[in-house]
């Protein structure tokens, strides 16, 4: 099994990875690992625990019989669920003991819905186009909106304001760089880099609007992502080499399916 570190990541401003997250992390990148070194590590985190019980026995997944432990949780889950949760209720620490703003939950259920739109997308498309498993660009899309998370815990009323009141994307980062002095891209991809995330993915997460900038091999998932991202909000996914126009009925059907799922997860980390 691969060593864990003791601590996730010096402190800085960017919020540090919790330790029990770190450590999960570093277990899923050892080939060797079991569901019951997974578990040995969440027992450590009484709060992530519950977190994956309550998404294993929700209305989504509907398995069958009761889900008693955690264990059988993990199992069920899967890999990429588990580190879903963890990184999600993970970002949301910010709001201990106080009330979750609205707009955190219109951010989480669209991401949600970015990624899945992902998985769906590497799944139906040849593996040497992506070069990316289906479970690592749904994760790509989970996240690549983290950078409103930071934004909306440092500033929720003015910053919802902005999300409220921006009428494209152009115009959201602006008011973001008035207000924050980097927009939401940077900001997110800086935080996965500080976490230690796989470069390719906090390279894609901070130039999701900026796709000029990513290496060659990056462009294909950047497609993806963005189709992704605009079914997730209702709008038709732009029409590339990638992404055909068949590919992207395909893309809004799954997702419209997908919303109940979105909104179970994020209870579960809320």
């Amino acid at each position: 099994m691969a060593a864990v570190p003791d601590r996730a990541a010096p402190e800085g401003p960017l919020p540090t990875l919790p330790i029990v997250v770190a450590r999960l992390l570093a277990l899923y990148a050892d080939e060797e690992y079991t569901a019951d070194d997974i578990v040995a590590v969440l027992e450590a985190d009484p709060g992530l625990s519950a977190r994956l019980l309550r998404l294993a026995n929700s209305a989504y997944y509907g398995f069958v019989g009761h889900v008693g432990t955690l264990q059988r949780s993990v199992v069920l889950l899967g890999e990429v669920t588990v580190q879903a949760v963890a990184l999600g209720a993970s970002l949301l620490r910010a709001w201990r003991g106080r009330r979750l703003p609205a707009t955190v939950e219109d951010v989480w259920v669209h991401s949600y819905l970015c990624g899945m739109g992902c998985r769906v997308l590497a799944k139906t498309l040849p593996p040497r186009l992506l070069r990316l498993d289906p479970d690592a660009l749904f994760l790509a899309g989970l996240l690549h909106d983290v950078g409103k998370i930071l934004f909306l815990a440092e500033d929720a009323a003015g910053y919802g304001k902005d999300l409220e009141e921006s009428t494209s994307s152009e115009d959201l980062r602006a008011r973001e760089l008035l207000r924050f002095g980097r927009d939401h891209a940077e900001a997110g991809g800086e935080l996965l880099a500080s976490w230690s995330l796989p470069p390719w993915m906090s390279a894609l997460v901070r130039h999701h609007h900026d796709g000029e900038a990513l290496r060659d091999e990056l462009q294909a998932p950047l497609e993806v992502v963005a189709a992704s991202h605009a079914a997730a909000r209702g709008r038709e996914p732009p029409i590339g080499e990638i992404v055909t126009a068949p590919l992207g009925d395909l893309l809004k059907g799954r997702i419209k399916e997908a919303r109940l799922e979105a909104e179970e997860f994020y209870r579960a980390i809320s």
